[in-house]
């Protein structure tokens, strides 16, 4: 009996050191991490019983909270995540007309030309005016945009580590698993609950390509759930529009992420 005390003290003495070894030497390289999981069923039970870096019965997620807020104007979803991203990180809050004024903007509306549509550059700021409102009919020129580039400006005048890149599950593995969130952009689905993929083209003064969607929208990964691999089964999200969790399946939302394949994170 009292050896088998022993042994049991010995094992989760091991477990000990073994995590805090992990987690001083590896916290910024899941893949490895995960690779050593994997090997072994001992670490595969072990990722159910340790706090390693918030992973917690094949789950990842963020140790700090979010306090989600609704979009404050009528085309604000993109500052209202980045407003999320950066307010998770930084003492001082800011909101987001505070970020709005940091853009680069173009306010100017949309022209026909040679049968073509001409506009601003929402790779490098801001286009159309936030405080108008969005057309769900293609046939109105009422749109709107703006890229990944603008908004990690901004991000980066407050807060200067973030980082552009194309959608990823492994970047949101380390992400989460040292507790940082990524904004994602993706293609949500209409009120009809259907992914509208028609795509609108437009040409830039200088005569640059840009592609876009009614129903694009960006949110703030906080969640994820992984399946027997590791690998992430479930996405767990802040939207605009909804106080509450959202989730998704990953294979689902990352159909809708490819229309963008765009993502900000802290390196």
């Amino acid at each position: 009996m009292k050896k088998n005390i022993v042994l049991v003290i010995l094992f989760f003495n091991i477990l000990f050191f073994t995590h805090n070894a992990l987690w001083y030497n590896l916290k910024d390289n899941f893949s490895y991490i995960k690779e050593l999981f994997l090997k072994t069923d001992i670490y595969k039970d072990y990722i159910k019983f340790t706090n390693f870096s918030a992973i917690w019965d094949k789950s990842i997620f963020l140790k700090t909270k979010i306090e989600n807020k609704l979009q404050e104007k009528n085309l604000s979803c993109e500052l209202n995540t980045a407003s999320l991203f950066v307010n998770y990180f930084s003492s001082k809050k800011y909101s987001e007309d505070d970020l709005y004024q940091l853009i680069n903007k173009n306010d100017s509306k949309i022209i026909l030309k040679w049968d073509k549509y001409i506009w601003g550059d929402p790779n490098t700021e801001f286009v159309w005016d936030i405080n108008w409102n969005q057309s769900k009919n293609i046939k109105y020129l009422n749109w709107y945009w703006v890229y990944a580039w603008p908004i990690n400006s901004v991000i980066n005048k407050i807060w200067i580590n973030s980082k552009i890149t194309k959608f990823d599950q492994n970047i949101i593995i380390n992400s989460l698993a040292n507790n940082k969130p990524v904004i994602f952009w993706y293609l949500s689905k209409n009120n009809s609950w259907i992914i509208n993929d028609e795509k609108i083209v437009w040409y830039t003064t200088d005569w640059k390509i840009i592609d876009w969607y009614v129903w694009e929208h960006t949110a703030l990964i906080v969640w994820v759930d992984l399946d027997e691999n590791l690998n992430i089964n479930k996405l767990y999200y802040f939207e605009w529009k909804n106080l509450k969790l959202q989730v998704s399946n990953f294979k689902d939302i990352s159909y809708q992420a490819s229309f963008f394949d765009m993502m900000i994170y802290e390196e």
